[in-house]
């Protein structure tokens, strides 16, 4: 039983990150706060709960998913969905943003607000982007999460905004110099310094 609910921390706090991209794509970034504020919660329990075993069952205590239908009616209706005709494809929206240029020392991202039903943008100053780089450095070699580097905090020690933060997260991301791995989290995908490969893309920008 202890497995059982050891997992359900463990998912939860998964899917509190995955909430916390869509907040931050949406420009919600007072839910960003909040949100990962939980999550760190939860993940701080983590080094205490029993390690995964051979015994915990597959399934969560409750059998359904976020979306309100049972795991067993979801996968009855997976053959069907693939072996479509017609497979949906993506709004030209959701495969052309976000989209990040600069403009001097900033890093602006432009994204598309599904509530707003039009474009948003957000900067950040470059020495963000190397606060992060530099922060994430230190992960080198295994994956890291969001929890486990922000907030941030510039080189006179004061916090950096969230949203500054996440969004020099996601440039990176986009530039290929992180990998997302699922909910595991994040990995450099870059040899040598994160730092000066940030430097040269960011060089390229215009």
């Amino acid at each position: 039983m202890l497995h059982r609910a050891a997992q359900v921390i463990r998912d939860c706090e998964g899917q509190l990150r995955g909430l916390i991209a869509e907040a931050s794509a949406a420009g919600d970034y007072d839910a960003v706060d909040q949100i990962a504020a939980w999550a760190r919660t939860l993940a701080a329990m983590k080094p205490y709960l029993p390690r995964h075993t051979d015994s915990i069952p597959p399934a969560s205590l409750d059998t359904r998913n976020g979306f309100g239908k049972d795991s067993n009616e979801q996968n009855n209706a997976a053959p069907s969905q693939i072996s479509s005709p017609h497979p949906r494809r993506p709004t030209a929206k959701k495969a052309t943003y976000p989209k990040f240029s600069r403009q001097r020392s900033e890093l602006i991202k432009t994204g598309w607000s599904k509530k707003e039903k039009q474009e948003y943008s957000h900067r950040a100053p470059w020495t963000v982007v190397e606060v992060l780089a530099s922060r994430i450095n230190q992960c080198r070699g295994r994956t890291f999460t969001s929890e486990e580097i922000f907030p941030l905090s510039d080189p006179n020690g004061v916090e950096i905004p969230s949203y500054q933060a996440y969004l020099c997260l996601a440039w990176l991301k986009t530039e290929g110099l992180i990998v997302q791995d699922g909910r595991q989290g994040y990995y450099i995908a870059v040899d040598g310094d994160l730092s000066t490969a940030a430097q040269v893309n960011w060089k390229k920008m215009t």
